[in-house]
């Protein structure tokens, strides 16, 4: 009878340990993707692109690598999109990509100049060891109140140009920077205040007319001396500059960037709080990135109007769909559900950090598909939103991490890093750190 006990109770508790689930060491599968996943998969290396969703604290900035099937004279080819707001966290992380070495990235795109974007680039640029090639941008400017006629503005001509108002406290509002004057159908903004190209801006600059980030910026492109000159300053729309496309040796694959937005002319946005945010948001520039079957669609910060605007303007709006999203904005709410519903990524990708405006929202959340089809930059992703944790649990959940997005235009994977130097396989990829590859999708 005591040996019917022992074996019974050896039984109940072999069932227990088979009940209780185990922690995986790697990603599980997900039936919500819908699509082919597999933990053994050996991508040619010479056809590995890399994206990098750099941490660089509340701002964006992302990393292309290009496969270096498509190197030029042994060098990997490179686009930066964006800069951060300006630490140190993107000078640490190209090297420790790069080493200490001169490095050069052939190109940039700046989606638009506000500073969590824009800052980051100009500092690299300060720095005698960096060098950028080419720089694609969206025509914007910050221009001096007194130059192209702001000066003649007042505080209630909202509706005439694109402005910003500073109200000191105890003294009158007064026009403190401008953007554009806006055409009579009251859309459109005027050409006559975009930036085209370098020589715009060198005009612009030695004239004393630019403010602010942007002032800042152009004299650090000015200051740069061959050999390490920025060769090119180029508007990126449908018609003037395009962004820049590559090639395998012998025709072997190729990856282009596909630009979708600003519209030309680029168009007023405004909201109860006001036209420059919107606008200078909504005008992101905003295109998508495609390698054999695999697409990602880069959105810059753009914002519910810009997305309105998209969804009803593009000729078709199959252009918007992609496996991987980076979401707009940080992920705020000021987003809409019919625009992630459009791209319909598999995954999407945020880049912030600490910050008080509730970025990543419960909303965005939701639309891209829930916690586990997202990830970000700053708290784990498997505790989105965190809102409703406690001060000292949301600290906790804290990574800081880069994420990485990995393709051979067949395959891809999203995996988290905290150093771009040692990029795990998946198999080292604990649950919540990543995705198994996941076969992408030609639209």
């Amino acid at each position: 009878m005591g040996r019917c006990f022992l074996a019974l109770g050896i039984i109940c508790a072999s069932i227990a340990l088979v009940a209780v689930p185990v922690a995986e060491a790697r990603p599980p599968e997900y039936a919500t993707f819908a699509r082919d996943q597999k933990i053994q998969h050996a991508p040619a290396a010479n056809r590995l692109l890399r994206i990098w969703a750099i941490y660089i604290g509340q701002g964006d900035s992302f990393l292309i690598q290009m496969p270096t099937a498509m190197n030029v004279n042994g060098e990997r080819l490179d686009v930066l999109v964006d800069g951060g707001p300006g630490g140190e966290q993107l000078t640490l992380f190209l090297k420790q990509l790069y080493g200490n070495q001169d490095i050069t990235i052939e190109h940039a795109v700046l989606s638009h100049h506000d500073s969590d974007h824009v800052a980051g680039l100009t500092r690299i640029l300060n720095r005698p060891e960096f060098l950028i090639q080419r720089i694609y941008h969206n025509g914007l400017v910050s221009w001096r109140p007194a130059g192209h006629g702001f000066q003649a503005l007042q505080t209630g001509d909202a509706a005439r140009a694109v402005f910003s108002i500073k109200r000191p406290h105890g003294s009158p509002p007064f026009i403190d920077r401008g953007m554009a004057f806006v055409e009579a159908n009251g859309v459109d903004l005027r050409a006559s205040e975009l930036i085209v190209d370098r020589q715009g801006l060198d005009a612009a600059r030695g004239a004393q007319e630019l403010e602010g980030v942007y002032d800042a910026f152009a004299r650090a492109i000015a200051a740069k001396n061959p050999p390490r000159a920025v060769q090119a300053f180029a508007r990126a729309d449908e018609v003037v500059g395009t962004l820049p496309q590559f090639a395998a040796a012998g025709g072997a694959g190729a990856v282009q960037l596909r630009h979708l937005w600003p519209k030309r002319p680029p168009r007023r946005y405004a909201d109860q709080f006001g036209a420059w945010a919107y606008t200078i948001n909504g005008n992101s520039v905003t295109f998508r990135l495609e390698y054999g079957d695999f697409e990602m669609l880069f959105t810059g910060d753009h914002n519910d109007a810009s997305e309105l605007d998209m969804l009803s303007s593009l000729p078709d709006t199959g252009v918007l769909r992609a496996d991987v999203l980076k979401v707009p904005h940080h992920g705020s709410g000021r987003s809409l559900e019919r625009f992630f519903d459009t791209v319909a990524p598999v995954i999407s990708v945020a880049s912030m950090g600490r910050n008080t405006h509730g970025h990543p929202s419960a909303d965005v959340v939701k639309w891209a598909g829930r916690a586990h089809r997202i990830y970000h930059t700053h708290i784990h992703e498997r505790k989105f939103p965190a809102g409703h944790l406690d001060a000292a649990t949301q600290e906790a959940l804290i990574e800081g991490s880069h994420v990485l997005i990995e393709t051979d235009g067949t395959w891809f994977r999203v995996v988290e890093t905290d150093d771009p130097r040692s990029v795990p396989g998946v198999d080292d990829v604990a649950r919540g750190d990543g995705t198994r590859w996941i076969r992408a999708a030609a639209q």
